[in-house]
């Protein structure tokens, strides 16, 4: 798949794939891109040959920062259906039967910590 900035890429070669984060430079995970994320997941579960996943960076620097801010509702319910939302992905990947793998540089440490993705496996 092409790489365009925004998008949540995806690359497969045998039983790899790659799950390419691609919103540089903070990797920011707008609602289109959890969405790209869940259609993406939904390939993977549906090709039995892929054995591992890798989550990373599609360019140098930040894994991810996590949610656009600027997308937070301001009411209860919309805060309430969006944190379930992400809560459903996150527990998607957790539930693949691939191993899943979250490779990271080292100025990602500091964002894993704060939101810990559901991985079998970190790499730095």
């Amino acid at each position: 798949m092409s790489q365009t900035p925004g998008t949540i890429d995806l690359e497969i070669d045998g039983p790899v794939a790659r799950i390419l984060l691609n919103h540089p430079p903070l990797n920011i995970l707008t609602t289109d891109m959890r969405l790209e994320l869940l259609d993406r997941i939904g390939i993977i579960e549906n090709n039995r040959a892929i054995r591992v996943v890798i989550f990373q960076a599609a360019h140098e620097g930040t894994f991810s920062v996590g949610s656009d801010l600027k997308e937070f509702p301001q009411d209860e319910v919309g805060g309430r259906q969006k944190i379930q939302f992400e809560q459903f992905l996150l527990n998607r990947v957790e539930r693949m039967n691939a191993i899943t793998i979250a490779l990271l540089n080292w100025s990602s440490i500091s964002a894993i910590v704060a939101s810990i993705w559901p991985c079998r496996s970190l790499a730095a």
